[in-house]
């Protein structure tokens, strides 16, 4: 069974191409330069797919491409506190 891919090009808005996997549940943003960056990704796994899947294609239409050199620049961490917040009320305590 093949992912559920979307994919959108507007240069006037962003340069890159931008690419979404419904599985694993990952984006890319496919650069001219031959830069990718992979977001949403929860495991090193996924990454590692998600620079797979744009390679894979494109040595199926005969693009040369060597091993590409991933390297994670940066990690977002996510709390959960368990309850809702006033940030009105947040912002005015001095």
């Amino acid at each position: 069974m093949k992912s559920k891919v979307e994919a959108e090009y507007n240069p006037d808005r962003f340069p890159a191409l931008v690419v979404k996997f419904k599985d694993p549940k990952i984006s890319l943003l496919i650069f001219g330069n031959g830069k990718i960056n992979v977001t949403r990704a929860n495991r090193l796994t996924d990454l590692r797919g998600g620079v797979s899947k744009p390679v894979d294609r494109l040595r199926r239409v005969r693009v040369e491409v060597k091993k590409p050199r991933i390297t994670v620049t940066n990690v977002v961490c996510t709390a959960d506190l368990g309850l809702t917040l006033s940030l009105e009320d947040i912002v005015l305590i001095r």
